[in-house]
């Protein structure tokens, strides 16, 4: 069975810590771990260190999942797609509970997604029970 490995870095930490866990982090990607940014879109990164950090992925915190049936809710998850796009990372929206929220993000163009919509939270032995799929 083949695991790829990924660590989340929240949004908050990332930006507080940058330059302290910036080399660290870097490493960490030498080592084939994958690095995502956690709860994206609810701290306070900059654009220009957010370019320069050593991550693959940005997740859309599930907050702007919940609300997006608002207008403006769902402009800022385009955004937040958009962006990752452009900076060439993988974007996961975080707190997919039902189809239409499923349906609207895979039209806005985010393709990978996790939440209940999915599968409840499981204990490490019934995941590993799982099949994989490849």
């Amino acid at each position: 069975m083949l695991f790829r490995s990924e660590i989340e870095v929240t949004e908050s930490h990332a930006a507080d810590s940058a330059a302290e866990i910036f080399g660290q982090l870097k490493s960490i990607r030498t080592l084939g771990v994958e690095v995502a940014i956690d709860d994206f879109g609810t701290g306070y990164s900059s654009f220009a260190r957010l370019a320069n950090m050593p991550i693959n992925r940005l997740k859309i915190d599930s907050g702007f999942i919940s609300a997006l049936h608002d207008t403006t809710q769902k402009k800022i998850i385009i955004a937040i797609i958009n962006l990752a796009k452009t900076l060439d990372l993988e974007v996961t929206a975080e707190g997919v509970e039902n189809a239409e929220q499923q349906q609207a993000l895979i039209a806005a163009g985010c393709h990978r997604a996790q939440g209940w919509l999915y599968s409840k939270a499981l204990p490490l032995a019934d995941v590993l029970k799982l099949q994989p799929y490849l």
